[in-house]
């Protein structure tokens, strides 16, 4: 369940779609050189069908960065400044730049536009050589593949007179030669020697020139034959047409720990060497459906998880390793964005709508109606609502993306219809918190990292995406003490700094107006594959609790892999190889509490357990200024006016019978909400008046020494 969180807002900030506007980013060749200009155009094109008006509150209506391996080579431009601009269907308006900023270092480089308030374009790729470098007098450029196309990874490249060099995650690599190597002759014959573990190691010879910047042929690596076997087998939905979209198949190796990949080819054929071994086999395929994606996951024989999953054992090459897949039904999820106090309907909000299975995802604008449809395939989903200068909502209300309850397009209900929202303009908080996320290892920048600022007196949680250079900025935060946690799709999340327990993590103290710059943050890695402990996370009162971080510790008591508990108190852990786990859990306001014994993953034998149910205490005072409620108290009701839901939070200082009850007008009950025995703690009720008339309600909480009433407006 983990990979929902990842991806879920991964569109917000990052998308190149912001309703019916695509956001694109071009220069005007590739390779550039020292005394070269890097020009850079940002276009904004209007695909909807419908004439559309860009707005904006800002002088800077467009701009672009430019970001390499480690750090940000950031160049701002803004244009002259426009109220507004009319686009219709197809029309395009464009901006052109120029690179003014500081002196490019050799190597790859990315770059993003940006049409502030509308979104941010796809990156695109250019080298820059420096041939005036003291440092290197000639550049031999390429590209390292397997005999499949896909990138080979960290493969050495070693040649006589040049600087050892490593291919980087696309398969690029740039191999300097030193002035230093052309003393004796302007002109060099080096072998350059191509070598990583999992293929067979390849030699070339090249010719280069002082002052040359070569860019060569790709490198194809072949697998290593020796003790290899080969295994074929078919891609198919289940009308057997072939898979055309993507496809990715998986070996995992029991006994070696290694993994081979492959794909199918357009006849969803697919063949692969491996070594002899006993092996989990996946295949994953993606689904498209206009601008939304999805992914269904197999093992061999069909098995739908892990936990079902057969082990193969291959000794010889072997055929007919097939996997079918369904063909989906498509649907619809559809709704209106309104503003929760004039009730009028909000445009250009950006709705996205991820898988809750795997976290893939979509997005659309809302028409000038404040109207909006996404096509998507069955399955339940997580949607979220996003306008400029209203605070950012998930449906049904929830405080963060942990708490969120998906809906379900099935069978049943292709077409959903309804899925509404009210937003409402926040009060402006007056802090800043921003830092950057980098590779543990490796020491680049994470992009796309979830970065939270959570509030220790509970309510909603201040979220953030780190961008392309891994930086992030927390804004318009309240006065109150938070702490920060990390979440990234196949890192290990933490709290700051290097915590992954609330109590140990560093205390944000805000008062007003700061502007606080943290150190970096380091993540990392967690294994690509392995084994999976799922459970329940509880309070002692029997409540589920979610957006709890939850740690596998191995037997040498660091920590392995993490994840999160999600709307019902649910989570799964993944990524864990043979080893005996603790399992501890981890919320603000409750005790960091942990399994009561260890729990063994064996691979062969026992890959999933299931049922590792933890509950937790309500903390008291924790040496952080943490305290339960010291009285009684009963909020007003957000938002108000309401239609047809809100959300009323109380406070319980000691465990007391609680009654909240909604009445009319004429003081005539119209709803129990709570009735019952409740700990100390905070809380929070969802009243739903779909089917009451408009007009003033009032909800009353009651215990036997307290008791307060406050007003509500029902608005249809």
């Amino acid at each position: 369940m983990k990979l929902i969180y990842s991806f879920l807002l991964s569109l917000i900030l990052s998308s190149f779609l912001f309703g019916q506007i695509k956001i694109e980013v071009s220069t005007d060749k590739q390779t550039y050189q020292y005394d070269d200009s890097i020009h850079v155009n940002v276009t904004a094109t209007n695909i909807g069908a419908q004439d559309t008006t860009l707005n904006w509150g800002s002088s800077c209506q467009a701009s672009y960065q430019i970001i390499n391996k480690y750090d940000l080579m950031s160049n701002i431009n803004c244009i002259a400044v426009l109220t507004s601009l009319s686009l219709e269907p197809m029309q395009s308006h464009s901006w052109s730049f120029k690179y003014n900023g500081p002196k490019l270092q050799d190597g790859y480089y990315r770059i993003v536009g940006e049409v502030l308030g509308y979104g941010i374009s796809d990156t695109i790729e250019i080298n820059f050589i420096d041939k005036s470098s003291r440092l290197y007098a000639a550049y031999y450029l390429g590209k390292v593949k397997d005999a499949n196309g896909l990138p080979v990874l960290f493969a050495t490249i070693v040649a006589q007179g040049a600087d050892t060099t490593y291919t980087d995650p696309t398969g690029r690599f740039l191999l300097g030669f030193p002035s230093s190597s052309f003393s004796d002759s302007l002109t060099l014959h080096p072998l350059i020697k191509f070598s990583n573990p999992y293929f067979e190691d390849y030699s070339e010879r090249i010719t280069i020139s002082k002052g040359d910047s070569i860019t060569g042929p790709d490198v194809i690596l072949q697998s290593r034959t020796s003790g290899m076997i080969n295994v074929t087998g078919n891609v198919n939905f289940d009308n057997n047409t072939p898979v055309q979209s993507n496809c990715y198949i998986t070996f995992y190796g029991l006994n070696n720990s290694t993994w081979y990949n492959t794909t199918p080819n357009s006849d969803g054929h697919y063949s692969i060497k491996v070594a002899k071994d006993s092996y989990f086999i996946r295949c994953l395929v993606e689904y498209y459906v206009g601008f939304f994606r999805t992914t269904r996951l197999k093992y061999y024989n069909g098995k739908p998880d892990l936990a079902n999953a057969d082990v193969l054992k291959l000794n010889n090459d072997t055929s007919g390793i097939d996997f079918i897949f369904p063909v989906l039904q498509t649907g619809i999820i559809s709704g209106k964005v309104i503003d929760a106090v004039t009730q009028q309907p909000l445009s250009n909000t950006f709705i996205m709508v991820s898988t809750a299975e795997a976290g893939d995802s979509s997005g659309v604008g809302t028409d000038q109606n404040g109207n909006y449809s996404i096509p998507v395939f069955e399955g339940d989903y997580i949607l979220f609502a996003y306008s400029m200068g209203y605070y950012p909502q998930y449906y049904k209300d929830a405080d963060n993306i942990f708490d969120a309850l998906p809906v379900t397009v099935g069978d049943d209900s292709l077409d959903l219809t309804g899925i509404d929202f009210e937003l409402s303009k926040p009060e402006p908080g007056t802090n800043i918190i921003s830092g950057s996320v980098r590779d543990e290892l490796s020491y680049q920048p994470l992009s796309n990292v979830q970065v939270y600022a959570v509030p220790l007196a509970g309510g909603n949680w201040i979220e953030a995406k780190s961008d392309y250079n891994g930086m992030y900025g927390l804004r318009d935060i309240k006065n109150g003490e938070y702490i920060l946690l990390f979440n990234k799709e196949g890192y290990i999340s933490e709290y700051f700094e290097d915590a992954y327990q609330w109590e140990d993590a560093n205390v944000f103290n805000l008062t007003g107006n700061q502007n606080i710059k943290v150190k970096d943050a380091l993540l990392d890695r967690m294994n690509p594959f392995g084994g999976e402990i799922s459970g329940k996370i509880s309070s002692n009162g029997g409540s589920t609790l979610s957006g709890t971080l939850i740690s596998a510790l191995n037997s040498d008591g660091a920590v392995i892999s993490t994840s999160f508990s999600v709307n019902g108190g649910g989570y799964t852990v993944p990524s864990l190889l043979n080893d005996n786990y603790t399992i501890k859990a981890s919320k603000v306001g409750y005790k960091t509490s942990g399994y009561s014994g260890k729990i063994n993953i064996d691979l062969s034998s026992q890959p999933v357990v299931n049922g590792v149910d933890i509950s937790m205490d309500v903390t008291g005072i924790d040496g952080k200024g943490i305290n339960l409620p010291k009285s009684f108290a009963l909020f007003q009701n957000y938002p108000n006016p309401f239609n047809p839901t809100t959300t009323i939070r109380y406070s319980v200082p000691k465990a007391s019978l609680i009654a909240l009850k909604v009445y009319d007008i004429l003081g005539r009950e119209v709803e129990t909400l709570v009735n019952e025995q409740k700990m100390a703690s905070n809380y929070k009720v969802e009243f739903n008046g779909s089917k009451l008339a408009s007009g003033i309600y009032f909800y009353r909480l009651s215990t036997g020494e307290y008791i307060s009433t406050k007003k509500m407006i029902l608005l249809k």
